[in-house]
């Protein structure tokens, strides 16, 4: 999204007149637009999969995992529901790599690996913005 469409929606977003309504606080507008740009891009980083860093890609693909998937207020998953992702997402892994694409065994991989950091980081902190599977039944 350039420039121009970003501050067209804006403007359409808070009913206002471009040229009238806008350019009355050019400091506040051209903020407003940068913010919108960088979030923009932010959200294109996170929502690109990233298969040849590993590196790199891990902490991308956790944060997305966490938007796609996450339930800030709940207690999250028991331990076996987080085995089960990642036996699940690994056998993608190899089911991929078996028939030859490369592309999508590499993604699997790396699901994998986010799905063991974010785990990781519930055990950590006993907390989990993100739920895997579905909830248990309170008895």
């Amino acid at each position: 999204m350039n420039r121009e469409e970003v501050e067209r929606q804006i403007a359409e977003e808070l009913g206002l007149k471009l040229r009238a309504d806008v350019y009355a606080v050019p400091k506040v507008w051209d903020a407003l637009v940068s913010a919108h740009l960088r979030i923009a891009e932010l959200e294109t980083l996170l929502n690109t999969a990233e298969i040849e860093d590993f590196d790199k890609a891990i902490p991308l693909e956790a944060a997305h995992q966490q938007l796609r998937w996450g339930a800030e207020h709940d207690s999250g998953k028991n331990p076996e529901d987080w085995f089960w992702l990642v036996g699940y997402l690994a056998g993608k892994a190899l089911a991929s790599m078996k028939a030859g694409n490369l592309e999508k065994a590499k993604h699997h991989c790396i699901s994998t690996a986010a799905a063991l950091r974010n785990w990781h980081a519930h055990i950590r902190s006993g907390k989990s913005a993100m739920r895997p599977g579905i909830a248990e039944k309170n008895n």
